[in-house]
């Protein structure tokens, strides 16, 4: 499955786009909001397909807690655990902690 994980690193940093956009546009019109949601839902299915179980669970759980708008400690210390899982996938393993992620979010 070597010769996917271009194409896995390009979803990845895609995830990672869609997020950034989110937190530099939290108050985003109703129609932005629904944009991001259909290329979530995309980026989802292709996770489903490329990425590995635990990245996929991960990003389910993110997913979930976002679209509830639970506390935001925990949507964002979920979206750092997707990244993690992301991490160890594309590297092999992942000696760094949740907590360096949170650090490089705030």
């Amino acid at each position: 499955m070597e010769e996917a994980k271009p194409v896995k690193v390009s979803v990845y940093n895609e995830f990672v786009d869609v997020f950034a956009e989110m937190m530099a546009n939290p108050r985003a019109k109703p129609h932005k909001i629904k944009a991001m949601g259909e290329r979530l839902s995309r980026i989802g299915m292709k996770l489903f397909i490329l990425a590995p179980d635990d990245v996929v669970h991960r990003y389910l759980t993110w997913r979930a807690l976002a679209m509830v708008n639970e506390d935001p400690k925990k949507v964002l210390e979920a979206y750092v655990n997707t990244l993690m899982e992301m991490r160890k996938d594309v590297r092999g393993m992942t000696e760094l902690k949740v907590e360096t992620g949170m650090d490089l979010m705030v």
